[in-house]
């Protein structure tokens, strides 16, 4: 989400009922189509709910 991604981590931790996070960002992944050239699918953010 660029510029959006505090957004989008305080809506993770909204919906979790303000559970501790961690977790980090991928630099993006790699995966080829038949006729397609790039094969780049944007970022991915994996993340650990931390539960009390």
């Amino acid at each position: 989400m660029g510029q959006e991604f505090a957004l989008e981590v305080d809506t993770v931790r909204q919906a979790l009922n303000g559970a501790k996070l961690a977790g980090c960002n991928s630099m993006g992944q790699i995966a080829r189509a038949e006729g397609q050239f790039s094969g780049f699918h944007n970022c991915t953010a994996v993340v650990c709910s931390i539960p009390e």
